[in-house]
């Protein structure tokens, strides 16, 4: 395969930097990106299209309620274990 100069320039053209350099007078107080005023700050916009917050955090707070209901839930089942542990012996041991 061998380089071909002119083949390859319509594909990558070579540009002349130094021309484009001296071709543009800019003094170093120019701004190199235009100023643009902002309609309105990016914050409100972002806060503005969000929902409310109990909308956004719904699942969280269910998850959390969930959670709440199932720890009550084990907690009712090993107090009522540990009460047929110490409970169940002593039944046995009662004169019917």
């Amino acid at each position: 395969m061998s380089y071909n100069k002119e083949e390859n320039a319509a594909f990558f053209p070579v540009e002349n930097y130094e021309a484009l350099r001296k071709g543009t007078t800019t003094s170093s107080s120019d701004a190199v990106i235009a100023y643009k005023p902002i309609e309105a700050p990016a914050w409100d916009k972002h806060s503005t299209e969000l929902a409310p917050k109990p909308a956004r955090f719904s699942k969280l707070t269910r998850w959390d309620q969930r959670c709440t209901n199932l720890q009550t839930v084990v907690k009712w089942v090993v107090v009522a274990a540990g009460a047929a542990t110490i409970a169940g012996p002593a039944i046995m041991h009662i004169p019917h």
